[in-house]
């Protein structure tokens, strides 16, 4: 049974670390082949694999063998023709996975492998493939969300580099072109060192995507909109910015009083915004003219009537895998729209604003595997080393998972004769420690949710002062200890709590 409160993390592992360095790192290269060599040396490094394949395919191309790293006499193209019915896989799942194999063989004969598609906005690049013999090593899941990590820093910088070269290939018209295009890609270069200091937390990045909007565009109010696993759509950042000579509507006092009416309005449903618009369409919206413009989304044209304005806008979707995450959005309160450059720069500050949401993910997903795998070699090794007594396992079991939690105790309770025991718990205070030793042994079906622990499901309660959640005793429990909230998770033996 956990019970919640707010702990701090303890540090990223040091795989994470170098990771978060690598964006920057990568971006430094000067050609293709030394990009390529650095991917896959990377993950080789990241994942002490024997085997690693960089498998470029943009637009579903014939497979192309970008970079690798073998044992002496293998080759190259015969491992890719081995492994491509799971690359292809991958590349429609869009997810990655890892594998052992061949089935029914001894732990020891068997291989370990990993596939993660490189996922760019508008579609998969390629894969990486990676592998090591059991006998030297196993793949978990923890090492999965490392290489998924590490595809989708290449894919971004990947990405980056086909845009630099391919505005390289560009006649600038002007001087003044050339300042703007210069000053584009400083932002964007910018915008990727934050990405490499905050890969855990993708706050700062979208703050600096929109402090750099605002300079590069004219733009006076911009904000990141993103769809919640609510399904509602959410404010992940906002930023306005009066000019000194602001027109009526556009100064301090008026934008702080059109954020806050924003804020109250938010989380609002998806359908009918310019977010779904923007998302539907999979490329940069530009309205002109919001109120009177013919194809201005209606949830768009709400906004501006509610604050009595009109002006230009342009949004861009956040896409991930050609599934839509939010938008970029930014106003500019003079007529007229903004140009192609312009809507090309935005949609490469949404790509960037999604490598950060997805690295902060994938960053999370990780950093909880590899405490549940720690956690579970722990325990591991108590078990190990009390063959006979079972007491310090169960105490091992307490610590370990309050402590992977974030919890704010942890009990482990014994049904023996349909009655619940107290084998082990974690320290709070004597007088609440006591409190607990009291309230046990009690019948199981004074629990209220008795009979969901009997079919062995995980129960959730928000609240111990709500009575339909918590009997008597476990609210006066709860009121000793200091929590309100807890996690009950049955212990199943033979299909029986």
């Amino acid at each position: 049974m956990k019970t919640r409160s707010t702990t701090t993390r303890a540090r990223a592992p040091s795989r994470l670390d170098r990771l978060a360095q690598l964006p920057l790192r990568l971006s430094k290269l000067k050609n293709e082949a030394a990009l390529h060599g650095a991917i896959v040396t990377e993950a080789a490094r990241l994942l002490g694999a024997q085997r690693v394949l960089l498998v470029l395919q943009p637009d579903k191309a014939a497979p192309r063998v970008a970079g690798s790293t073998l044992p002496a006499g293998e080759s190259a193209e015969g491992l890719l023709q081995a492994v491509a019915p799971w690359l292809a896989e991958a590349l429609d799942s869009g997810a990655s996975r890892v594998r052992h194999g061949p089935e029914g063989a001894a732990l020891i004969d068997q291989r370990s492998c990993l596939v993660a598609p490189l996922l760019a906005p508008h579609g998969p690049l390629g894969c990486l493939y990676a592998d090591i013999e059991c006998a030297h090593g196993r793949f978990e899941d923890a090492e999965r969300g490392l290489l998924a990590m590490l595809a989708s820093v290449a894919a971004a910088v990947l990405v980056h580099r086909d845009e630099l070269a391919s505005e390289a290939k560009r006649t600038l018209a002007s001087l003044a072109e050339v300042a703007v295009a210069r000053a584009a890609q400083a932002a964007t270069t910018e915008v990727l060192q934050v990405i490499s200091a905050s890969v855990a937390d993708a706050q700062p990045v979208l703050d600096k995507i929109l402090e750099i909007c605002g300079h590069l565009f004219d733009a006076r109010a911009m904000s990141v909109l993103l769809i919640g696993e609510d399904g509602l759509l959410h404010r992940g950042a906002s930023r306005a910015v009066a000019a000194p000579d602001a027109p009526p509507g556009w100064t301090d006092a008026d934008l702080a009083v059109a954020q806050q009416r924003a804020q109250t309005a938010f989380p609002m449903p998806l359908a009918g915004t310019g977010t779904a618009a923007a998302i539907a369409s999979g490329r940069v919206l530009n309205f002109p003219d919001v109120l009177h413009g013919a194809d201005v989304p209606a949830g768009v044209r709400a906004v501006a009537l509610a604050n009595g304005l009109n002006y230009s806008q342009m949004m861009a979707p956040l896409l991930q895998g050609g599934h839509g995450v939010g938008a970029l959005v930014l106003l500019r309160p003079a007529l007229g729209g903004f140009t192609e450059k312009e809507q090309d720069l935005l949609k490469a500050f949404a790509d960037q604003a999604v490598i950060a949401i997805q690295n902060a993910r994938m960053f999370r997903e990780t950093n909880e595997a590899l405490e549940r795998q720690t956690a579970t070699a722990e325990i591991l090794k108590v078990i190990a080393a009390s063959p006979s007594d079972v007491q310090p396992v169960f105490e091992a079991i307490a610590s370990s998972s309050n402590r992977l939690i974030g919890g704010f105790s942890t009990v482990v309770l014994r049904i023996i004769d349909d009655t619940m025991h107290l084998a082990a718990f974690t320290l709070v205070n004597p007088e609440s420690d006591e409190a607990l030793k009291a309230s046990f042994p009690r019948p199981l079906a004074s629990f209220v949710q008795a009979a969901a622990l009997r079919e062995g499901a995980v129960v959730r309660v928000t609240d111990t002062e709500d009575e339909t959640q918590a009997s008597a005793v476990a609210r006066n429990v709860a009121r000793h200890r200091g929590y309100r909230s807890m996690l009950l998770c049955p212990l199943m033996r033979d299909g029986k709590p």
